[in-house]
């Protein structure tokens, strides 16, 4: 090889070298986003799993009152009549 070749030689691997460590970088860094990204998604999913547990409680209150008022409703219309009836 010749003088000439091995600067070029040397200059192409330096290239190289450069550019695998960018590219190391560049991954690191995506790494980096990407375990703040799950971070956030496990903090996300633990909030919804809470408001949801939150709403289903309010949805079963809300179920029994419902029930329950019906079944205010059926006694009031069976014996509310009887008390103005005074025959």
């Amino acid at each position: 090889m010749t003088g000439k070749s091995n600067d070029l030689l040397t200059e192409t691997v330096l290239q190289m070298h450069e550019s695998i460590t960018a590219l190391s970088r560049d991954v690191g860094k995506i790494s980096g986003q990407l375990a703040t990204f799950i971070t956030q998604m496990e903090t996300h999913d633990l909030r919804t799993t809470d408001i949801e547990v939150r709403t289903r409680k309010v949805e079963n209150r809300q179920h029994w009152y419902a029930g329950a008022t019906a079944a205010i409703g059926v006694l009031a219309s069976k014996y509310i009549p009887a008390l103005f009836n005074h025959s």
